[in-house]
């Protein structure tokens, strides 16, 4: 029976994940048919992101995967759900997991994409992260150009009033000063930085996909979002992808279905749950690559010679 290893994945502002002091457990064993001769994953190269949006995403850099294995399992307890991902030129891997915060990943090396032959198994636990939902906006009082910043909960509480007052909070309060609702993002934790000059969004090709890469904070979490054509009337089913960003901050999403106008929103966020600014980005036209005529319809009586 191998030695389990037991980890508790505390976020940092670092965000170097130190997870030393791994305690050999009496208890744990592989679920593998045969155990080959290497050992557990190296926890200290892999980065496990809280959950959003139902899903549990991860990555793991150079040197996470034991030596002679061609695959990573992944299982999370108590659900049940696995993955199984195969390793990199570099030896790197990505995956996303149905999970929760607090329930355990066993991690380990594999020699095929059925997981059935595996190495020794190494245990995290997924952390519950620290994203706060409170939305905040912009408040005035009467004709000032500077407001204050205050959660969407109390403008209600103020707009309700029976008196038909409205106050702002005071600023010797510490709230962020502002101009506008996009200042207020201070507020909400959106402090990291994207620099759009390090993005790239391609045309779509012949069959409808694009490629969005780039280059951001390292060891963040890269939110993507189709809205389609929303922003003109036409919303379609929105779904989000996430990736973690390598060491030095490199992300791409190889392979996303869209459409010529179609806005895309990216935002990525750290282990403490500080994100940034939304960012916008626009999907340019397909080139055209040639057409067919099917017809000529006149629209007006022929005149001969012409």
């Amino acid at each position: 029976m191998p030695r389990a290893r037991f980890v508790t994945l505390l976020p940092r502002w670092s965000m170097v994940l130190a997870l030393a002091g791994l305690a050999g457990a009496e208890s744990g064993c592989s679920n593998a048919a045969s155990i080959p001769d290497f050992g557990p994953p190296d926890l200290e190269q892999i980065i496990v992101f809280y959950p959003v949006g139902g899903l549990v995403r991860g990555r793991g850099l150079a040197g996470a995967a034991p030596d002679g294995a061609s695959h990573i399992f992944i299982k999370s307890h108590p659900n049940g759900s696995e993955t199984i991902r195969t390793l990199d030129l570099n030896g790197e891997f990505e995956f996303t997991i149905l999970a929760r915060g607090g329930n355990v990943l066993e991690i380990s090396g594999a020699t095929d994409r059925s997981g059935s032959v595996r190495g020794e198994p190494a245990f995290l636990k997924v952390p519950t992260g620290t994203f706060s939902n409170r939305d905040f906006v912009c408040c005035f009082e009467g004709a000032q150009s500077q407001g204050t910043c205050q959660t969407t909960d109390e403008r209600d509480a103020q707009l309700q009033r029976t008196d038909g007052g409205f106050d702002c909070p005071d600023p010797l309060t510490g709230r962020a000063p502002c101009t506008s609702d996009v200042e207020c993002g201070f507020e909400e934790g959106e402090w990291l930085e994207i620099d759009f000059d390090r993005l790239t969004v391609t045309k779509p090709n012949a069959e409808g996909f694009i490629s969005v890469a780039g280059t951001v904070t390292p060891r963040t979490l890269v939110s993507l979002q189709n809205r389609g054509l929303s922003g003109i009337g036409q919303p379609q089913e929105q779904i989000t992808l996430g990736q973690v960003a390598g060491n030095r901050g490199e992300f791409t999403f190889p392979s996303l279905r869209a459409r010529g106008d179609d806005e895309l929103i990216l935002q990525v966020l750290d282990l403490n749950g500080i994100r940034s600014p939304a960012v916008s980005l626009r999907v340019e036209d397909a080139d055209l690559a040639g057409f067919d005529i099917t017809g000529a319809f006149a629209y007006r009586p022929l005149t001969d010679g012409e």
